[in-house]
C-alpha cells in the first residue's frame, strides 16, 4: 500500500498507525518533562519519545536527524516549553517554521504563562496548538489525548501532516 492511500484513510488499520507517534520533547525542567512523559505514557501513542533541554539541542536534533516519516519529518509532533533557561520557546517555533521541511512539523507549544497574547504570539508564528501548563496531571492527559488524530490528519493539497 503507498503513503497516498494511507494518507487519505483508507487503510483499515490506521487506528493501530495512530498510535505509534515518535514525539520530540522540548522541555528544561525535570519536573514538567517527567509529567508530559508520564502523560504521553498514560496516553499509550508515543513509539518513540526523544527529550532536549535547551533549544539549541533541539534544532540540532531536528536539523541533523534522519527523516523517521514520508513527509521527511525527523519525529511526528513536537512538544516544546515557551520558556526554556537558553532562549524563549517563541525564537525556536520561529526558527523551526524557518527550515522549509520542517514548515508543517506539527509543534504543540507547552507553556506555564495565561497571557493570552503570549497564546496569541504562539499561534500567530505556526504553533499547532498551545497547552497551558497547570501541573494537573490528568489535565494534561486530557490535553494529549487528540494529538495523534489531530498529527494525522492530512489535507490533500499540502500532503502533509497538519492540525
Amino acid at each position: 500500500m503507498d503513503y497516498m492511500t494511507f494518507c487519505n484513510f483508507s487503510f483499515p488499520g490506521l487506528a493501530i498507525i495512530m498510535a505509534t507517534l515518535s514525539v520530540l520533547l522540548v522541555e528544561d525542567d525535570s519536573g514538567d518533562a517527567l509529567l508530559a512523559r508520564m502523560a504521553l505514557e498514560e496516553q499509550a501513542y508515543a513509539s518513540s519519545l526523544t527529550t532536549r533541554t535547551t533549544g539549541r539541542e533541539a534544532l540540532d536534533f531536528l536539523t541533523t536527524a534522519p527523516p523517521c516519516s514520508p513527509c521527511g519529518h525527523p519525529v511526528d509532533l513536537v512538544l516544546l516549553d515557551g520558556s526554556l533557561s537558553d532562549c524563549s520557546g517563541l525564537d525556536i517555533l520561529k526558527a523551526i517554521r524557518s527550515i522549509p521541511r520542517l514548515e508543517r512539523l506539527p509543534v504543540v507549544m507547552l507553556t506555564g504563562s495565561s497571557s493570552p497574547a503570549l497564546k496569541a504570539a504562539f499561534m500567530n508564528h505556526g504553533a499547532s496548538r498551545v497547552i497551558e501548563k497547570s501541573g494537573d496531571f490528568n489535565q494534561l492527559v486530557e490535553s494529549l489525548a487528540p494529538l495523534p488524530d489531530e498529527c494525522l490528519q492530512k489535507t490533500a493539497e499540502h500532503q502533509e501532516y497538519v492540525f
